[in-house]
């Protein structure tokens, strides 16, 4: 008997529930247009591309002189390639207790791998870092 009440009390609870949430509908006249023109979209696109990231290398980590090192070491190394030092800047990043040396903007994996086996006999400690995991 209990059983029985229960169930005829869920049933009705639900009934109710599903029949008052038919009730609202929406409607296109209840949303609100916004008009964007097309260079808003594409600078919130670039906005949205920079807070996601790119792929970045990581040349090397350590105190503040063993990264001027490496940051020397690399200006020094690609003094004559000035295309790929410019479209690839340098960062120098600090996360407690160590300095990171990091290259930044590329755009694909396979542009990273490239990059990085191009660097990897120069710099041992040589790190990929995707896009908003490990920054």
């Amino acid at each position: 008997m209990r059983n029985n009440l229960f169930n005829y009390l869920t049933i009705s609870l639900l009934s109710i529930y599903f029949g008052y949430s038919q009730e609202n509908e929406l409607r296109l006249d209840s949303i609100e247009i916004i008009e964007i023109s097309t260079s808003d979209l594409n600078r919130i696109y670039q906005q949205m591309k920079i807070d996601k990231g790119n792929y970045q290398i990581q040349l090397g980590f350590g105190t503040l002189a063993e990264i001027e090192r490496l940051k020397e070491r690399y200006t020094t190394l690609f003094e004559q390639d000035s295309i790929f030092y410019k479209k690839h800047p340098l960062k120098i990043s600090f996360n407690s207790p160590t300095y990171r040396l990091r290259l930044e903007q590329f755009k694909t994996r396979l542009e990273t791998e490239k990059a990085s086996k191009r660097l990897r006999p120069y710099f041992k400690g040589i790190m990929i870092l995707e896009p908003g995991k490990n920054n």
